[in-house]
Parts: C-alpha cells; sequence; structure tokens
C-alpha cells in the first residue's frame, strides 16, 4: 500500500514541476513599487494584468530603495507592500516570483535535520518582499476579503514572499477556517490547480520573527486549502506564529467559512520541507474560547503526503488527519517542543481519527513534548466525523511504523475509547518508544481524561474496544548464547506475529501491578506463534499479575543485530493478530545459556538397574 501511495504522490510531482519550470510566459509583469494602488508598477497592478491576460504570466519585483518603503537600508532590509485593502484574487494562470527583488536580506533560515532517517532540509533564504495588512479586517466571513493572497485558477506559483497579517475576522474569533496569509479557494467542483506555494515566510517577517508591529499579526491560519483543489506542492516554507494553523486543508468550508453540503476532499498534494513553529498565538485569543491550532492539518484530505517536515510547538496537534481523510501517508517528520497548555483535548504529536482510513504514519521523529495537556506521541480514537456532508464510517487500517516516539508525557502510542465508533486493525510495528511518561502502547485509554492503565490478558481474548484489546505475548524466559542468538520461551495468542524489543529498563507499572510492562526501544526481531519456526506446539494457562489466559506456547531461536546485548538488558513483545496490535506485554530479564560439552560418557548395567557415567 505504502508503495503504491507513493507512486501516486510522484505523479503529483511531476504535474506541478511542470508548472514550475516553465521557462516562457505569455507577459511578464514587473513590481517596481511598494505603493498599494492600481497605478503601473504596484503589486495591486500586475496581479490585475495578469489575471487579464490568458496564459502563464510572470510577475516579477524590481523595487528600488529611492520613494519606496523598505524596512531600514542595512543588510537585513527589505520592500514592504502595506496593503490598504484586499488584493484581487488570482484567477489566472500566473508565478509571483519575490526571489527575482534584489537580495538585501542576506540571511537564511537553516534547515533543520528531521525525521528517523534522517533527512537534512534546504535552507530557505530570507524574502525580500513582504507584504503585510494594513486594514481592518471584515467583522464578518466576507468571502476573500481576509486573505493576504488568495488563488482561484489553476497553475498559480507563489515564491519566495513574506506575508503577515492577514486570515481572520476582526474580532479574531478563534480559527477563521476559511480565511489565511495565504488562501486557495472553494470550488464547487473539482479541479486540477497545480499550486504550488515555496520558500516563502508565511505569519512572520521576512527573518521569521513575530512581527512587533500588532496590524501585521497574523490572526488566522498560515496557508488554508479548501474544498475540491486537487494536486499541488507546499514546501520550503517557514510558518510561524500564525494565529491559527499553520497549514491547514478543509474539505466542507466555502470562502465565508460555511459549511458546504458536501465534503468534497483535496487530494494528491505534497506537503514537505516545511517547518511550522510557535503554532496558535494571536494574543487576542482567550483559552475559554478554545484552541483547536495544528501545525499540519488535513480535514478529509485523500491521497496526501506529509513529508520531512518539521513541527514545533502547536496548540493540539502538530500533525493532524481527520474526518473522512483516507489513503495518507504522514513520513520522516519531526514533531517536537510541544509546551502550550491551551489546547483543547486531546493534544499530543500526530493524530488520525474522526471516520477516517488507511493511513500510514511512518519513520517520524515525536519527542520533548512536555505539555501536560500532552496524552500521546500518536493517538486515535473512536470518535466519528461531525462534519456536515462527512460519512460517518469507523476508523481503522492505519499502520504506525518505525517511528521513534520518546521523552514525551503520556504514553507513546494511545488508542482510546473516546467517541462513539470503533477504532480497529491498527498495526504498531517496529517502532522504538521509550522513556515517555505513560506506557509504550496504552489500549482503551478511557475517553480524554482516564487514567493510564495496563490492559490485562483475559482468557478467549473476547472483550471489545480499540484494536479489539488484542492479548500480548507472556514471555517466561529469555536465554542467551554467544554471538547473536536468542531463545525465548513464552505463551501468545495462536497465530500472531510476535515483534520482540529490548526496553529503555524504565518501570512502567501503571495501575498498580506487580510486573513492569515494557516500551520497546529497540526492535529486535518478530516471529510467527505456530510457524515451522516456532519449537513449540500445544496450549498452556498463566495466571500473573491479574493476567488470566490458555494461550498457545511457543519457542523462538534466531539471530538478532543488537550489539552489547547482555543480563542487563530486559525483553518485551507485542503480538498483532489480525491487524490489532497489542500492548507490549511484561519485560523479563535475559538469562545467558551456559555452554555444555559432552567429553566422555558410557553405561553399563547390573541385573536390572542401568548406570551412566559422563
Amino acid at each position: 500500500m505504502i508503495n503504491y501511495l507513493m507512486k501516486k504522490q510522484m505523479l503529483a510531482f511531476v504535474l506541478v514541476t511542470v508548472i514550475v519550470n516553465a521557462t516562457s510566459y505569455a507577459n511578464t509583469y514587473t513590481v517596481t513599487s511598494t505603493s498599494d494602488n492600481t497605478t503601473s508598477g504596484t503589486l495591486r497592478w500586475a496581479i490585475s494584468q495578469a489575471n487579464a491576460n490568458p496564459g502563464l504570466d510572470l510577475i516579477n519585483f524590481n523595487i528600488g530603495t529611492s520613494g519606496n518603503t523598505f524596512n531600514s537600508s542595512g543588510s537585513n532590509s527589505w520592500a514592504v507592500i502595506t496593503l490598504s485593502s484586499a488584493l484581487p484574487v488570482l484567477t489566472d494562470a500566473v508565478i509571483i516570483d519575490g526571489t527575482t527583488q534584489t537580495n538585501t536580506n542576506t540571511g537564511i533560515m537553516p534547515g533543520k535535520v528531521v525525521g528517523v532517517l534522517p533527512y537534512s532540509q534546504a535552507n530557505i533564504n530570507f524574502p525580500d518582499i513582504y507584504i503585510v495588512c494594513g486594514y481592518t479586517l471584515p467583522s464578518n466571513d466576507n468571502g476573500f476579503t481576509g486573505n493576504g493572497l488568495s488563488i482561484n485558477a489553476p497553475n498559480v506559483t507563489i515564491k519566495g514572499l513574506a506575508i503577515s497579517g492577514f486570515g481572520n475576522r476582526s474580532s479574531e474569533q478563534p480559527i477563521g477556517i476559511a480565511h489565511a496569509d495565504i488562501s486557495v479557494l472553494y470550488s464547487s467542483s473539482a479541479r486540477i490547480m497545480n499550486t504550488v506555494i515555496s520558500d516563502c515566510f508565511i505569519s512572520c517577517d521576512p527573518m521569521g520573527n513575530y512581527p512587533t508591529t500588532t496590524a501585521r499579526r497574523t490572526k488566522g491560519s498560515g496557508i488554508v486549502v479548501l474544498a475540491n483543489n486537487n494536486h499541488g506542492n507546499i514546501t520550503r516554507n517557514y510558518i510561524a506564529h500564525s494565529g491559527g494553523y499553520g497549514i491547514v486543508f478543509h474539505a466542507n468550508q466555502d470562502n465565508n467559512s460555511n459549511s458546504t453540503p458536501n465534503i468534497a476532499p483535496s487530494t494528491n498534494w505534497i506537503i514537505e520541507e516545511n517547518q511550522a513553529v510557535n503554532i496558535g498565538m494571536s494574543t487576542a485569543y482567550s483559552s475559554s474560547q478554545g484552541r483547536a491550532a495544528d501545525g499540519i492539518s488535513l480535514m478529509s484530505t485523500n491521497n496526501c503526503l506529509v513529508r520531512n517536515n518539521y513541527i514545533e510547538d502547536w496548540e493540539q496537534f502538530g500533525i493532524d488527519l481527520g474526518h473522512n481523510t483516507d489513503d495518507n501517508i504522514v513520513d520522516n517528520n519531526t514533531v517536537t517542543g510541544f509546551i502550550k497548555t491551551n489546547g483543547s483535548a486531546p493534544c499530543g504529536g500526530i493524530r488520525t481519527g474522526f471516520s477516517s482510513e488507511r493511513n500510514v504514519i511512518t519513520r517520524n521523529k515525536i519527542f520533548n513534548n512536555t505539555s501536560v495537556t500532552s496524552l500521546a506521541g500518536i493517538w486515535t480514537d473512536e470518535s466519528l466525523t461531525s462534519l456536515t456532508g462527512g460519512i460517518q464510517k469507523n476508523s481503522n487500517s492505519f499502520t504506525f511504523s518505525e517511528n521513534e516516539i520518546y521523552n514525551n508525557r503520556g504514553s507513546g502510542i494511545v488508542l482510546s475509547n473516546n467517541g462513539n465508533g470503533t477504532v480497529t486493525e491498527v498495526i504498531i510495528t517496529k517502532n522504538s518508544i521509550y522513556s515517555n511518561s505513560g506506557l509504550g502502547i496504552d489500549l482503551n485509554f478511557n475517553g480524554l481524561t482516564g487514567s493510564t492503565l495496563v490492559t490485562l490478558n483475559d482468557n478467549g481474548d473476547v472483550d471489545g474496544g480499540p484494536n479489539n484489546l488484542q492479548n500480548f505475548p507472556v514471555i517466561e524466559s529469555v536465554g542467551y548464547t554467544s554471538g547473536t542468538m536468542l531463545t525465548i520461551w513464552g505463551k501468545a495468542p495462536p497465530g500472531s506475529t510476535i515483534e520482540f524489543f529490548v526496553t529503555d529498563g524504565e518501570t512502567n507499572n501503571h495501575g498498580g501491578l506487580g510486573l513492569s510492562y515494557g516500551e520497546g526501544k529497540t526492535f529486535i526481531g518478530s516471529a510467527v506463534e505456530g510457524s515451522p519456526e516456532d519449537g513449540a506446539s500445544g496450549t498452556g494457562s498463566y495466571n500473573i499479575d491479574g493476567n488470566v489466559a490458555n494461550n498457545n506456547v511457543n519457542n523462538f531461536r534466531f539471530t538478532f543485530n543488537y550489539p552489547g546485548l547482555s543480563e542487563a538488558d530486559l525483553i518485551t513483545a507485542t503480538a498483532t493478530l489480525n491487524n490489532n496490535t497489542s500492548e507490549f506485554g511484561p519485560r523479563i530479564f535475559i538469562s545467558t545459556i551456559l555452554g555444555c560439552n559432552l567429553l566422555q560418557f558410557s553405561g553399563s548395567s547390573v541385573i536390572r538397574n542401568l548406570s551412566f557415567n559422563w
């Protein structure tokens, strides 16, 4: 499934880059003035000309310092275009390229090293053009007048600009979902857009700082994409200090923040190499209004790829997928530094849910999220979509694989019973989970405020809940021989795939249990109960620490790749059956198997007595 989706994303990328690399234009319009009027040389004039001229046009910049507004004359200087009213909507193909302006803002925003792989982001040059809001935003959700740049045509590229101060009503009612510094407008029917937004500084000044002038502070989201807009690329942008979401896709909102009759997903977008920092900071908002700003949020969005992004400190989730958001991949992002305390519960690193299916969360690094509101590194629950026109269905068929989740408040991965649906078939495989304050994996967390508790095994595994409350394996002994060979004895559900991990060595007996249930820090191997590699057969019962079950016995002997394994290490395991993965089972110390060599053997019999010597 992952390879199939990635092929689709590569096709989308090709469609986008055809436009980016175009070298001929219907016409070129040069912005030479920071004035905000319709005379020749202004940005407003250039957009109007491009709209009126069919074909792909280029808007470039050549603004001189004489007679124009610059913030300073130093090495970090930029042209400031202050708008007195909303710009015209972009209604025809155009490239607006801020990198054509003379480089007087000479710094860079360094790229981050992100994800498990790891991946080095490209640096982002400081922009030399700054578009800011100089008018009072409307008191209601009036079309596009709350936006900075509004896109309503295919083949539009926005590159190398800084923009801030837009996105919401003058009352700053939280999350003006239809409005942003850059907005791709609602369409009543599906369309191929090939939108590109790259190398921009959004919701901040051209050095990435929180704007010092109140009018320049973004009151809504950084970038919003509304319904029926397919194919696009949002890449290498620095988004910081937005009042609402950093990047948000929303498929049931029109341009006036009204619910549309039917959810119309936006599909085949690539969101990569962005930095979203300090998301949800509009000072006029109060915690009593409820805050839910995510770094990147996909609502009713399908077949999209969120890859190699850096997300730092937000209000609800670093990356959030929900409300009929299906078949997306969240790959190799870093989600860290969550310290805000006024987001609406649940809060955490990454979420997928609300009647969504088949999302893959893989190779993400989720760490050092210490907010008191944080419940999990990765969260999903049984909530059903509440969006107008949405399809209410259970959330299932997720894959959480090869993520590194550590030093977070709450558990590493949580499947909660919050909501009225079900969440099942969540495969949790080969993750490195350690040093979190809760469990490594917590099934059946109660609602949004429940205590972290080990879900005990029951005979027959007949209970229901998230992932069917799949029973975990019980390891009875682990034998270690020299070299790279382990022999593990225990009991596990028949036919389950067992994954073995070295733990972080910490104590996890949540619920006052006698044993400790490990977080799986290092994956060392897997085996299938009852397979030819299983050296034991039959069944056996156990009654230990409240776990009461009758399962199949197993004995696996396999090689591992973990240098330095010793008797000081502890082993834990999960079981996956019918695509439902369990919590981690009780941890157990490794025992060294002593080597024995038979040097001599003899036997004798006297009448009916046998005597053996060795």
